[in-house]
Protein backbone atom coordinates (compact mmCIF):
# COMPACT_ATOMS: atom_id res chain seq x y z
CA UNK A 1 0.00 0.00 0.00
CA UNK A 2 1.89 3.42 0.55
CA UNK A 3 2.38 6.12 2.91
CA UNK A 4 -1.49 7.43 3.08
CA UNK A 5 -1.60 11.30 2.60
CA UNK A 6 -1.31 13.09 5.80
CA UNK A 7 -4.71 14.99 4.54
CA UNK A 8 -7.79 13.42 2.95
CA UNK A 9 -8.29 15.92 0.76
CA UNK A 10 -4.88 17.51 -0.11
CA UNK A 11 -1.85 15.19 -0.59
CA UNK A 12 2.05 15.76 -0.80
CA UNK A 13 3.22 19.02 -2.28
CA UNK A 14 -0.33 20.29 -1.50
CA UNK A 15 -2.07 18.92 -4.64
CA UNK A 16 -5.95 18.79 -4.58
CA UNK A 17 -6.02 14.57 -4.76
CA UNK A 18 -9.92 14.31 -5.26
CA UNK A 19 -11.65 15.44 -7.80
CA UNK A 20 -13.82 18.34 -6.42
CA UNK A 21 -14.31 19.83 -2.87
CA UNK A 22 -17.86 21.02 -2.67
CA UNK A 23 -20.26 22.35 0.09
CA UNK A 24 -23.10 20.21 0.56
CA UNK A 25 -25.54 22.00 -1.30
CA UNK A 26 -23.92 22.61 -4.76
CA UNK A 27 -25.74 22.81 -7.54
CA UNK A 28 -24.80 24.68 -11.09
CA UNK A 29 -28.45 24.07 -12.36
CA UNK A 30 -29.90 25.78 -8.93
CA UNK A 31 -26.88 28.11 -9.08
CA UNK A 32 -26.12 27.50 -4.98
CA UNK A 33 -23.04 26.44 -2.90
CA UNK A 34 -19.65 26.28 -4.15
CA UNK A 35 -17.22 24.10 -5.51
CA UNK A 36 -13.34 23.54 -6.32
CA UNK A 37 -12.32 21.12 -9.00
CA UNK A 38 -8.97 19.47 -9.34
CA UNK A 39 -8.62 20.68 -13.12
CA UNK A 40 -8.82 24.29 -11.93
CA UNK A 41 -12.54 25.41 -12.44
CA UNK A 42 -14.60 27.07 -9.58
CA UNK A 43 -17.79 27.82 -8.72
CA UNK A 44 -18.54 30.48 -6.10
CA UNK A 45 -22.96 31.40 -6.35
CA UNK A 46 -23.76 34.54 -3.74
CA UNK A 47 -20.41 35.60 -3.58
CA UNK A 48 -19.42 38.63 -1.05
CA UNK A 49 -16.41 40.23 -1.63
CA UNK A 50 -14.57 43.04 0.42
CA UNK A 51 -12.12 44.22 -2.51
CA UNK A 52 -11.23 44.06 -5.78
CA UNK A 53 -12.34 41.00 -7.69
CA UNK A 54 -9.78 40.30 -10.69
CA UNK A 55 -10.15 37.92 -13.76
CA UNK A 56 -8.15 38.44 -16.95
CA UNK A 57 -10.33 40.63 -18.23
CA UNK A 58 -12.86 42.41 -16.17
CA UNK A 59 -12.63 44.19 -12.19
CA UNK A 60 -15.23 45.31 -10.44
CA UNK A 61 -13.66 47.44 -8.07
CA UNK A 62 -15.40 48.33 -4.63
CA UNK A 63 -18.64 49.89 -3.80
CA UNK A 64 -18.69 53.29 -6.34
CA UNK A 65 -15.56 52.90 -8.35
CA UNK A 66 -16.82 51.00 -11.27
CA UNK A 67 -16.46 48.47 -13.37
CA UNK A 68 -13.50 48.28 -15.73
CA UNK A 69 -13.03 45.80 -18.77
CA UNK A 70 -9.59 45.38 -20.44
CA UNK A 71 -8.29 44.31 -23.73
CA UNK A 72 -5.92 41.21 -22.34
CA UNK A 73 -3.99 41.88 -18.88
CA UNK A 74 -4.98 45.17 -16.88
CA UNK A 75 -2.31 47.40 -18.00
CA UNK A 76 -1.57 51.06 -19.64
CA UNK A 77 -3.43 51.70 -22.52
CA UNK A 78 -6.00 48.78 -22.74
CA UNK A 79 -8.98 49.73 -20.62
CA UNK A 80 -11.84 49.53 -23.76
CA UNK A 81 -15.02 49.96 -21.12
CA UNK A 82 -15.45 51.67 -18.09
CA UNK A 83 -19.01 52.42 -16.10
CA UNK A 84 -18.49 54.65 -13.12
CA UNK A 85 -19.96 57.25 -11.28
CA UNK A 86 -17.05 59.76 -11.52
CA UNK A 87 -14.60 60.57 -13.62
CA UNK A 88 -10.57 59.10 -12.50
CA UNK A 89 -7.68 56.83 -13.48
CA UNK A 90 -7.30 53.03 -12.70
CA UNK A 91 -4.47 51.63 -10.85
CA UNK A 92 -2.75 51.70 -14.70
CA UNK A 93 -3.15 55.15 -15.15
CA UNK A 94 -6.20 54.74 -18.11
CA UNK A 95 -8.11 57.82 -17.54
CA UNK A 96 -11.84 57.18 -17.47
CA UNK A 97 -15.18 59.44 -17.49
CA UNK A 98 -18.01 59.35 -14.99
CA UNK A 99 -20.72 59.15 -14.02
CA UNK A 100 -21.78 56.98 -16.84
CA UNK A 101 -19.99 54.70 -19.57
CA UNK A 102 -16.74 55.31 -21.53
CA UNK A 103 -15.74 52.90 -24.21
CA UNK A 104 -12.09 52.98 -25.67
CA UNK A 105 -10.27 51.46 -28.40
CA UNK A 106 -6.71 50.13 -26.92
CA UNK A 107 -4.08 52.19 -27.33
CA UNK A 108 -5.76 55.20 -28.20
CA UNK A 109 -7.39 58.34 -27.08
CA UNK A 110 -8.71 57.39 -23.82
CA UNK A 111 -13.04 57.88 -23.78
CA UNK A 112 -13.67 57.74 -27.37
CA UNK A 113 -17.45 57.51 -26.78
CA UNK A 114 -19.22 58.54 -23.30
CA UNK A 115 -22.62 57.83 -22.52
CA UNK A 116 -23.09 60.63 -19.63
CA UNK A 117 -26.32 60.71 -18.39
CA UNK A 118 -25.46 63.63 -15.96
CA UNK A 119 -24.87 65.63 -19.17
CA UNK A 120 -27.95 64.19 -21.28
CA UNK A 121 -25.37 63.54 -23.58
CA UNK A 122 -23.45 60.84 -25.71
CA UNK A 123 -20.13 62.30 -26.56
CA UNK A 124 -18.08 60.81 -29.39
CA UNK A 125 -14.43 61.86 -29.91
CA UNK A 126 -12.12 60.91 -32.94
CA UNK A 127 -9.38 58.74 -32.58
Amino acid sequence: MGTPFPNQVVGAGGALVVPVVRSPNFSIADQTGWAIFSNGDAYFFNVTADGAVTSNTVIIDGPGNGVFVYNGLPAEGNLIVSVANSSGYDDWDNAYSGPGISLSVPGSTPNSIQIRPDLGALLMYAT
